[in-house]
């Protein structure tokens, strides 16, 4: 699923110009036993994700500045980073409005019905728009649109 959505959002990037995630890395910490940090290790591991186990001396090489307690350890996710959430929401906002809620290359079909949910709308604030989950996912305007094709540094200003 993962990779669908840094797809979903490299493409958003390319066609709106706007930085959307940051590749950061994603340093996890804690006891060796620790239940969750096994079960993330495990996830890396069977979706292929490239990651290091990181020992508690070698956490102290890497990365003197961390106080660390004793006996704790690392995961390195390589490609765990920030999503701007604000921004990736922004633009799917303004290329919607801009695609009249059709965008074909991402499995979305717009549609003229009423939002059945008003806390959807909340969410879609400023194009008004909603989603209706069935066999696809459509989203679709509540309203008239306000936005045209533009670029999305001026829609974000707003």
């Amino acid at each position: 699923m993962m990779d669908e959505c840094y797809q979903i959002w490299a493409q958003l990037e390319q066609e709106t110009g706007t930085q959307l995630y940051r590749q950061t890395g994603l340093l996890l910490l804690g006891m060796k036993e620790n239940p969750e940090l096994k079960t993330m290790q495990a996830t890396l591991s069977r979706q292929g994700i490239e990651h290091q186990c990181l020992s508690s001396e070698e956490l102290k090489q890497r990365f003197p500045n961390i106080q660390l307690t004793r006996g704790e350890v690392g995961l390195l996710d390589k490609f765990g980073g920030v999503l701007y959430a604000d921004h990736a929401l922004r633009a799917l906002q303004v290329i919607l409005c801009s695609t009249a809620g059709n965008m074909p290359s991402l499995g979305i079909l717009g549609s003229s019905q009423p939002s059945p949910n008003p806390l959807l709308d909340e969410v879609f604030c400023h194009a008004s728009l909603g989603l209706t989950f069935g066999q696809g996912t459509f989203i679709y305007p509540a309203r008239p649109c306000q936005y045209g094709r533009r670029s999305l540094g001026s829609a974000l200003s707003e």
